[in-house]
């Protein structure tokens, strides 16, 4: 299970690595248009603050699983030494990464709407 932890964070930042794009921001020409873009900022933070939370409790309950699954682990291993090593190694990992892509691609079309252009700028 561990190895399969491990193995989906290579390939997170293996995207990530190869996802070397950036956007720049055209503002709206309007008063209207730059307010609006205020309400997307607002919404992106709130969905990010959200996708965040979310990211932590989860993270929580997977350290509580852990910890009752390593407490029932080296309970039975007793004091056999190499089994209580194996215990941790049992366990698994547990990740805090909150996923914000969906905030920032509604931020980008929020932003369209609004009168404002997205460039994409490839690195």
């Amino acid at each position: 299970m561990r190895h399969l932890y491990r193995l989906a964070a290579w390939a997170a930042l293996a995207l990530l690595a190869g996802a070397c794009a950036s956007y720049r921001y055209i503002p709206p020409q309007t008063a209207a248009g730059r307010q609006c873009v205020t309400t997307c900022d607002t919404n992106k933070q709130l969905c990010a603050a959200g996708k965040e939370q979310t990211a932590a409790v989860k993270a929580q309950a997977c350290e509580t699983r852990r910890a009752t699954q390593l407490s029932a682990c080296l309970a039975v291993a007793g004091n056999d030494k190499a089994a209580r090593e194996q215990c941790a190694k049992k366990v698994g990992y547990c990740s805090t990464y909150a996923d914000t892509s969906a905030c920032d691609e509604g931020y980008r079309s929020c932003y369209v709407q609004c009168g404002g252009q997205v460039v994409l700028e490839e690195d």
